[in-house]
């Protein structure tokens, strides 16, 4: 709980060099509200609506797909804000296909030793 003391809101920071300038104020309480914010729901929440994938030029999606094929992937992102759902707004989403199945299973044969 030192993270929402008076003494680390009001906490001073420098440098280790002893030329580095002083800052009177940390940003200790601006992180300290941030995390708390979020905690508590209040900030930073996203919720994921509809979702949908297929291979292009087709509609439906495949049971699975290869490697080459091109797919269309969409996706509905919302973020509460202000007791509000509205569109997320980024440029930093990213998606990843991972295929985690092998191509091949056998079992192997022992052979001596």
């Amino acid at each position: 709980l030192e993270l929402f003391s008076d003494e680390f809101f009001t906490a001073s920071v420098q440098k280790a060099m002893a030329s580095a300038q002083k800052h009177e104020k940390s940003g200790n309480e601006a992180f300290a509200l941030a995390l708390s914010r979020w905690v508590f729901k209040e900030e930073g929440v996203l919720r994921v609506g509809p979702v949908s994938h297929h291979r292009k030029a087709e509609q439906e999606p495949p049971t699975a797909y290869t490697i080459m094929e091109d797919v269309v992937y969409s996706i509905v992102i919302e973020q509460l804000v202000e007791g509000k759902w509205v569109p997320f707004d980024a440029t930093d989403v990213q998606l990843e296909f991972v295929r985690i199945d092998p191509f091949v299973r056998t079992t192997m044969q022992r052979k001596g030793g």
